[in-house]
């Protein structure tokens, strides 16, 4: 039995660029729908401000977030973002302009959804 080519390929669906696994003939959408990241941010950060800033982000319907440990500087922070097709860079660039470090995924949750590409 012949190997299949597998490869990741960004196409464009109405001016948004999505993650796509090919797999021959079949183009399969690969869509983020939940993540759970461990997160560090500054005391001075609110995160009602944080909260909101991510919830602007394409694809975001909501977010939500747990203070677990506070220090005199820093406090961590368990944060889910939820959403149909989370664009996981662009909340990574709001996190990073409020100053929020990301030190793991916990927990990610992606669907995919299989197309027939136009000829």
């Amino acid at each position: 039995m012949a190997k299949q080519q597998v490869y990741l390929a960004r196409i464009s669906k109405k001016g948004k660029e999505s993650l796509c696994l090919n797999y021959g003939r079949y183009f399969m959408d690969v869509a983020i729908r939940r993540i759970l990241l461990d997160v560090l941010k500054p005391r001075e950060t609110a995160i009602i401000e944080l909260a909101r800033a991510i919830c602007q982000v394409g694809g975001v319907a909501g977010v939500d977030i747990i203070v677990s440990e506070v220090d005199s500087k820093t406090e961590t922070l368990k944060l889910t973002v939820k959403g149909p097709q989370i664009d996981y860079k662009d909340v990574k660039k709001v996190m990073l302009r409020y100053g929020v470090s990301i030190r793991g995924v916990d927990e990610i949750s992606v669907t995919k959804d299989e197309q027939t590409p136009n000829p």
